[in-house]
């Protein structure tokens, strides 16, 4: 299964206004047990983590202030900074992979259980 999903400005082209494409590749299959308890324990820790998160102080602008791409754009074209000299209008920021290779419900606990003389410096 694939899933692209584009955001950007109303009416306006990625390659206009910018914006994020994100494809997600994932290969499913019948129902497999466990598989439950795993998908509610990624969802608990993704909203932990969200509701960790600090929030942003306040919405920072562009270096060529209130202007926004434009004036960015503007900004780089008169020599103020910026990098638009590699000719890909798109770069990936990062790529991630997640393999589950098996599932054991019966899994060997000693493998992970903390010795009772275990002590915490």
């Amino acid at each position: 299964m694939v899933t692209t999903v584009t955001v950007r400005e109303k009416d306006r082209t990625l390659e206009e206004a910018g914006g994020i494409v994100m494809t997600v590749r994932s290969w499913t299959t019948d129902d497999v047990t466990g598989m439950q308890e795993i998908a509610d324990f990624q969802r608990r820790y993704a909203q932990a983590q969200v509701a960790e998160a600090p929030k942003p102080e306040k919405k920072r602008r562009g270096r060529f202030g209130g202007l926004g791409g434009l004036g960015n754009r503007v900004g780089r074209a008169l020599g103020g900074g910026g990098d638009d000299s590699a000719g890909e209008p798109r770069s990936t920021i990062f790529e991630t992979t997640s393999e589950l290779l098996n599932i054991d419900n019966a899994p060997d606990t000693s493998l992970v259980t903390i010795p009772a003389d275990f002590r915490e410096k």
